[in-house]
């Protein structure tokens, strides 16, 4: 396993300090650094290649920057292919990443993917479920008991406490 380049490496190849990459390469305006000091950091990064740690980043901020998708649709089907390009196309614009997980294949379906958000401390989840089938009653208490930011998706889903898109097939199928 290759070991990764970390900002005391950065550091130590620069002649400066962790907190001073720290600094440079968050672009912090807390310190003061010199412009001839945060050239050297960035070259030093450059040359190592340096990439941040975004689980760190994420844990400071308490945010992920990403939205969970679990679905359980055939993606070959175009309308759940091109809601998936939309949702990843929007995410994008707006600085997010997508985690997509496919339900049918766990185990314990939804849960195992709740589960697996949460450990990821996702900031959202959307849902798409299988003909019309929303989570059950269980993930549903999931979702309300740790306030996961949810979306369910072409489900059919009566429930006012959580969001829920559905696609109107009447207005399609007379497009």
């Amino acid at each position: 396993m290759v070991k990764r380049v970390t900002g005391k490496d950065v550091a130590a190849r620069a002649g400066v300090t962790a907190a001073t990459v720290s600094y440079v390469l968050s672009g912090t305006a807390k310190r003061s650094v010199s412009k001839e000091t945060r050239e050297r950091v960035l070259l030093a990064a450059r040359e190592l290649g340096y990439v941040p740690d975004k689980t760190a980043k994420s844990l400071r901020r308490r945010e992920t920057k990403t939205i969970g998708v679990a679905i359980d649709k055939n993606l070959a089907t175009p309308r759940y292919a091109l809601a998936l390009q939309g949702m990843s196309q929007t995410a994008s614009s707006m600085g997010y990443r997508l985690l997509l997980c496919h339900t049918g294949s766990g185990e314990n379906g939804m849960a195992d993917y709740l589960n697996v958000f949460l450990e990821r401390q996702v900031d959202g989840v959307i849902y798409v479920g299988a003909d019309n089938i929303g989570p059950n009653q269980d993930d549903i208490e999931t979702v309300g008991r740790d306030g996961i930011p949810f979306v369910a998706l072409d489900c059919q889903l009566n429930n006012p406490s959580l969001g829920s898109v559905d696609f109107d097939y009447r207005a399609g199928a007379r497009e």
